[in-house]
């Protein structure tokens, strides 16, 4: 009788604290952002795209690229901008250098509902 009521405080007693324990891990998960962080805007969020350009319209700075992706063809069309980086070799070129049939790998963001290259690099 007396192992009886030996095991079951036993076992209340482990039971409790390894809740303490589980409830004092899952407040260790907690990700701490400082508030000046958390009155930011939302932060674009880049994307890239490896292909080949189809077009240039050298007067709009865009290009299109077009990636084979399973059994269709994915056309995307990017603007270019004073801040985009344009590299060939690790050189920076102009966008006049580019030339339709060049492959690239373009890295972009969506602005205000077009793609804004950020980095060409010519293959």
């Amino acid at each position: 009788m007396k192992k009886g009521i030996f095991l079951v405080i036993s076992i209340f007693i482990v039971a409790i604290f390894s809740l303490s324990f589980a409830e004092q891990k899952k407040e260790e998960l907690k990700i701490y952002v400082p508030p000046e962080l958390s009155k930011l805007p939302y932060a674009a969020t880049t994307m890239q795209i490896s292909g080949k350009i189809t077009a240039i319209n050298i007067s709009d700075q865009s290009l299109k690229v077009s990636k084979n992706f399973k059994d269709s063809v994915i056309d995307v069309v990017l603007l270019s901008n004073p801040s985009t980086k344009i590299y060939k070799d690790k050189t920076e070129q102009k966008f006049s250098s580019l030339k339709i049939g060049d492959i690239v790998i373009v890295r972009y963001t969506k602005v205000n509902n077009d793609f804004v290259a950020k980095n060409i690099e010519i293959q």
